[in-house]
């Protein structure tokens, strides 16, 4: 996990959530500096860890590595397509699935 961890991004994630570095600190009943030492790419957090904090953020292990992808991984229109939907509320991407489902006739 050294070489995919990404503090910053675990930052960004957190600022994105509008939760301060000490609100998640309490949520996991942990320092604020603990989380600090990984945001600032000073620690690697263990895997019950980051999968502790990332529960705390409302995602994924999955979600989080994402960006991980070479998008050539996958077409670019689907790429993109996935980087919209993660930027819309959970209630909304389960409106949007129906949707689509219910386009597809898959329903």
């Amino acid at each position: 996990m050294d070489n995919l961890f990404d503090g910053e991004k675990l930052k960004n994630l957190r600022k994105s959530k509008g939760l301060s570095a000490k609100e998640v600190a309490e949520k996991l009943n942990i320092s604020q500096g603990y989380i600090s030492k990984f945001e600032n790419n000073r620690a690697v957090p263990d895997i019950n860890m980051l999968l502790a904090i990332l529960s705390v953020l409302d995602t994924n292990i999955s979600e989080f590595f994402m960006d991980s992808l070479q998008q050539t991984e996958i077409p670019p229109d689907l790429y993109h397509l996935i980087q919209a939907c993660r930027q819309i509320a959970p209630g909304e991407q389960k409106a949007l699935l129906a949707l689509i489902r219910e386009f597809k006739g898959l329903s």
